[in-house]
């Protein structure tokens, strides 16, 4: 599946471009998206707090902001070759590293990204059965994307704003 990206957000530098093509294809490949959408493309938008809290809004029925939305559009002909957009909120993930002190900003943000394949692929928060196997979901593919890249090398430390 091909993959498109986007930073729209200018509060922190934009990733390292050749290593976050590299990672989102294998988070395609590990969450098992790569079988059900085979020549579609899947978009992932990094974005500040009042674009998600917009899209929150307008588009889940939500108010205030959130660290990840998916929108999976596998079973409509209105988007064409896009299977799915992944919107992710780049200061969330730097708010809740700082809060947390357990996780980095690149790690969250790489967190949110999977959470976001994995809602695309069927997977569900929502209950607690079906989130303790999300949660499970989300540290085997962690794990494994952590064999192949230092997440800091892709987004940073988070602590340089421009």
């Amino acid at each position: 599946m091909k993959t498109t990206y986007s930073w729209q957000q200018k509060k922190y530098p934009p990733p390292n471009r050749n290593l976050l093509k590299g990672l989102l294809s294998e988070i395609i490949e590990l969450s098992g998206l790569n079988e059900v959408s085979d020549g579609q493309s899947m978009s992932f938008s990094f974005v500040d707090i009042a674009t998600i809290s917009r899209i929150n809004s307008d588009f889940v029925g939500h108010q205030g902001v959130t660290d990840v939305i998916s929108f999976d559009y596998r079973s409509t002909d209105s988007y064409g070759d896009t299977a799915a957009d992944i919107i992710i909120c780049v200061e969330k993930a730097a708010e809740e590293a700082r809060r947390r002190k357990t996780s980095s900003f690149a790690d969250e943000l790489v967190l949110y990204v999977v959470h976001g394949a994995l809602h695309i692929a069927g997977e569900d928060d929502l209950e607690e059965s079906k989130r303790k196997n999300m949660r499970k979901e989300e540290k085997r593919i962690i794990g494994k994307l952590k064999e192949k890249f230092r997440f800091d090398d892709i987004f940073g430390d988070g602590k340089t704003c421009l």
